[in-house]
């Protein structure tokens, strides 16, 4: 009877470990491109779901755990065609860590092709609320408008929400404090300067975990 019991709960923590997942939101800090050496600055926030074996990404799907690099990444892909004919998807890679994330995507205008590097780093393992934060933003400010109070209640008084520090700086800061680049001549979005210069997380509300 005993030993019943004990596979019963081997089975039990086995399939508690399969269908065990947890979101993490990554912010992009920058977008590279091979072909021309340009570096852009980044913005935007996305909600990474991990699974056993795979991925779901809220642009591309899911993503399959293909194989593990050399530095320890996980280089996630997906079965089919994913993206759009001008933008396609072809490899997410994570961190062994979780902090960072890469997306290899190759962009195809009329008969010319470049490869593209978007890089992000973890903003949190918030359920994906920075994300959600970044998306009321965004929706908010196509309308003309600001997000709802309910949601300005929630929102940290440091950052507006956006999990990201209001100061500039021009590096030296801890890779996983790193939450956005702005490339020289762009506008950037927390500070509206146009230097080229580093955002760290939020301190009041995106403490990163080490």
């Amino acid at each position: 009877m005993k030993k019943i019991y004990s596979c019963f709960i081997l089975l039990f923590a086995i399939c508690l470990s399969t269908f065990a997942q947890s979101t993490i939101s990554y912010g992009q800090i920058s977008c590279f491109c091979p072909q021309t050496g340009q570096t852009l600055g980044g913005g935007s926030i996305v909600a990474i779901t991990f699974y056993d074996g795979y991925i779901y990404h809220p642009l591309y799907g899911k993503l399959w755990a293909i194989q593990r690099n050399g530095d320890g990444s996980t280089s996630y892909m997906p079965q089919q065609f994913a993206g759009t004919p001008a933008m396609q998807l072809d490899a997410v890679l994570i961190s062994e860590d979780r902090q960072r994330m890469e997306e290899r995507i190759t962009s195809t205008m009329g008969n010319m092709s470049i490869n593209m590097i978007n890089t992000f780093t973890s903003v949190g393992e918030d359920g994906g609320q920075a994300a959600q934060r970044w998306a009321d933003a965004q929706a908010a400010s196509k309308r003309g408008g600001t997000i709802s109070r309910r949601n300005e209640d929630r929102e940290c008084r440091s950052c507006g929400g956006t999990g990201v520090s209001k100061t500039p700086h021009s590096g030296g800061s801890r890779t996983s404090w790193v939450a956005y680049y702005n490339s020289q001549g762009n506008k950037c979005p927390y500070c509206n300067g146009y230097t080229g210069h580093y955002h760290d997380k939020c301190s009041s509300c995106s403490v990163p975990s080490y």
